[in-house]
């Protein structure tokens, strides 16, 4: 059972929050979660793949290798936020001069930064 924001809040909502089949189902994901690599401790902000190199030793073989790939999404940077903000305002189909959306994103970038 995957417990989603909806059924906590709902759980929480009904003073259930802790019967034994919701206990049941934290434990359950806070062992998956401790059962994750732990890939992206330490990398820099802008990484965004990983390869990790599994060992094992069996009785068949020496040492075997095996390799597993992790990715994730980096979050967007204000700058490109803004960028597609303005982008929007452009295509909304209120027809504002192109100048005049690329002027307010670098006026808004500029206010954010001061």
């Amino acid at each position: 059972m995957e417990l989603t924001r909806e059924m906590i809040e709902s759980y929480k909502k009904s003073n259930n929050l802790f019967g034994p089949h919701i206990v049941h189902a934290l434990v359950d994901q806070l062992l998956l979660e401790m059962d994750k690599p732990k890939v992206w401790e330490g990398a820099h902000e802008w990484q965004d793949r990983a390869r990790v190199k599994h060992y094992s030793n069996s009785a068949l073989c020496a040492m075997d290798e095996t390799f597993k790939d992790y990715t994730r999404t980096l979050p967007k940077s204000r700058i490109d936020e803004i960028a597609e903000e303005a982008q929007s305002s452009f295509l909304d189909g209120t027809n504002k001069p192109l100048t005049e959306v690329i002027k307010s994103a670098i006026l808004k970038d500029r206010e954010e930064r001061h």
